[in-house]
């Protein structure tokens, strides 16, 4: 048995929590005051069965290592001598082959980073590159920025020189496999290290250099131990002091937004590594900063991922706010080129109920579908507010520069769904409408991440909780027991909540719904187990749930379809007209059966 696992066999989750935390019993787990983020009720989960913790308010989740990490803020080695000191367990001094493997992986990546580092030192070319980005030389050594070479196996090469093993390079993702043997990931790229929240390198994000047309921009690192992108956060090292001082984070996407706005002095920017702003990102942010800033491109891209991440955030319970760019000029540019109208528009960066409210309303679009858009992609965002006072104002606020009547927006706000409502979709005018700008990426990037994170994202934790309780039996299990002549329903297993919701999505959606949540499954377990202490209500709910997410899909396209329907009778397409007119009728007909 390894030291890892001897610790893990004395120590339980129970016993090395609740010497920080005070734990209380929450059905088969137990819940206490978060020690990461503040908050007064608990929502910090720790589960005996399976040594894990799991924060609801800030997404901190691990082992009773990762615990002791965070906590003290130690690296791994650091949190292993403390464990072990408390369990009695010896770690024996051992040469550098035989430490752990996640040391390895550290000590392997600060290697290749030096490799990386003394590359670029020797590269005029790229140097030169860096210096016309307005990289100064300072920066390079601050952010240990590198170059990977053209060749094939040069980094390979290096570490097989400095006593590494080809497996241990894989598992780093510093190399690739094919027929004739192993090949660097990394190739003609400038380097930029990516580290954890203690300052340790775990991964790596390369930007082709020189520049070809047929290979990707930008090549991350894969997910590894020491590497998971949805909880990682490029800088967060380097800025969480000053994140903390000024309660404030800035958000940027590229690499080079992140280490030009350090080097102009903006020194509270962090951003998101080959992945898009996730909960996970949400919560680190939260430990220290209650505000946020969302600094992407000016361009419709940019926006759009700018609303797509202000979602997350604003769920989390950050104020939220986008800064406005200019057309086509990213944070990196206006570092360099103006400073101070870069400072001007984070300063004057809006809420994103107000950014998102104004991108409609500068839209060339008549009332009818300005209201509609209102209602379907910007009092979302209104609901996800926890605070009724902040709803009132925000709901004044709308109703003031839309003119449409606060008690008719009430109305609508009611009828929501916690956390979103049925929204417009890519058929929608506003996405078809070229002359409208930036609003055009607006219905892509609203509802639909907030529907799923309800309905789907709880129907998925049924099915973990199912999963991982075999011994659970609904009322479905059981029906037709007492009586053998009478037909039996299907038991609600997961399998079964997985082809329910396959039918309802379709088979490419449900597909992508699992990508969507396989990373999230412990986090969604863990709300599983606190909605159901006892599984009398789990078939009922799976059943709402099902007839909930069938409704939403029927409403979505009518939506969809009383829009084109509108656009047919515009154009006078009377043979479109009376298909669309059909369409309306079936899909009211089936919605009222389901209602």
């Amino acid at each position: 048995m390894s030291t890892v696992d001897t610790i893990k066999d004395r120590l339980s989750i129970t016993d090395v929590v609740g010497a920080y935390v005070k734990l209380e019993k929450a059905g088969a787990n137990l819940k206490g005051i978060c020690p990461f983020h503040q908050e007064k009720t608990p929502s910090f989960m720790v589960s005996p069965a399976r040594s894990s913790y799991y924060c609801f308010g800030c997404g901190a989740k691990g082992d009773i290592f990762s615990f002791v990490e965070q906590f003290e803020g130690l690296d791994f080695m650091g949190a292993l001598k403390v464990l072990a000191d408390r369990a009695g367990v010896e770690i024996k001094k051992e040469d550098p082959s035989a430490k752990t493997e996640r040391e390895r992986l550290f000590r392997i990546m600060e290697t290749a980073s030096l490799f990386y580092h003394k590359g670029l030192s020797e590269d005029q070319t790229a140097k030169d590159y860096l210096k016309k980005r307005g990289v100064e030389v300072q920066t390079i050594r601050a952010w240990r920025l590198g170059y990977a070479l053209a060749e094939w196996r040069s980094l390979y090469a290096y570490l097989i020189s400095k006593g590494f093993s080809a497996q241990e390079m894989l598992k780093a993702g510093l190399v690739k496999s094919a027929d004739n043997g192993f090949y660097d990931t990394f190739r003609s790229r400038i380097i930029f290290p990516i580290a954890n929240t203690g300052g340790r390198i775990v991964a790596f994000s390369g930007r082709i250099f020189p520049v070809d047309d047929e290979a990707a921009k930008y090549l991350n690192s894969p997910e590894t131990a020491l590497f998971n992108k949805s909880a990682v956060m490029h800088g967060y090292d380097k800025a969480k002091f000053e994140i903390r001082t000024k309660n404030l984070a800035i958000l940027v996407e590229g690499q080079m937004d992140l280490i030009l706005s350090h080097q102009v002095g903006i020194t509270n920017t962090i951003a998101t590594s080959g992945t898009a702003f996730t909960d996970l990102h949400a919560g680190l942010i939260k430990r220290f900063a209650e505000k946020l800033v969302i600094c992407y491109d000016g361009d419709k891209a940019g926006v759009a991922a700018a609303l797509r991440a202000a979602v997350v955030a604003l769920r989390s319970g950050l104020d939220v706010r986008i800064a406005r760019l200019p057309d086509e000029k990213d944070p990196a540019d206006m570092c360099i080129e103006n400073k101070q109208a870069y400072l001007d528009a984070i300063a004057g960066a809006e809420h994103v109920i107000d950014f998102a409210l104004g991108t409609i309303l500068r839209a060339k679009l008549d009332k009818r579908q300005q209201e509609k858009l209102i209602v379907s992609t910007v009092l979302p965002y209104v609901k996800a507010l926890e605070s009724p006072v902040e709803q009132g104002h925000f709901l004044l606020r709308i109703a003031d520069r839309s003119k449409i009547r606060e008690d008719d927006l009430r109305a609508e706000l009611k009828h929501l769904p916690i956390g979103g409502s049925a929204g417009t979709s890519n058929s929608s005018p506003l996405n078809s409408a070229g002359s409208a700008g930036k609003s055009t990426v607006m219905s892509a990037s609203l509802e639909r991440p907030i529907r799923e994170s309800v309905v789907v994202r709880q129907l998925f934790g049924i099915m973990l909780l199912l999963d991982n309780s075999p011994a659970v039996k609904t009322a479905g299990d059981t029906a037709g027991d007492k009586n053998p002549a009478s037909p039996k329903e299907p038991p609600v297993t997961a399998d079964f909540i997985q082809k329910e919701i396959a039918r309802i999505e379709g088979d490419d959606r449900a597909k992508a719904l699992v990508e969507r949540f396989k990373d999230q499954k412990e986090e969604m377990l863990f709300e599983a187990e606190r909605a159901y202490s006892s599984t009398d209500f789990i078939e009922a709910d799976v059943k709402e749930l099902l007839k909930r997410l069938e409704i939403e899909q029927l409403e979505q396209r009518y939506a969809e379809a009383a829009d084109a329907l509108a656009i047919a009778e515009r154009e006078k397409d009377e043979g479109k007209t009376a298909e669309l007119l059909e369409a309306c009728r079936q899909i009211s007909k089936k919605l009222s059966i389901l209602k």
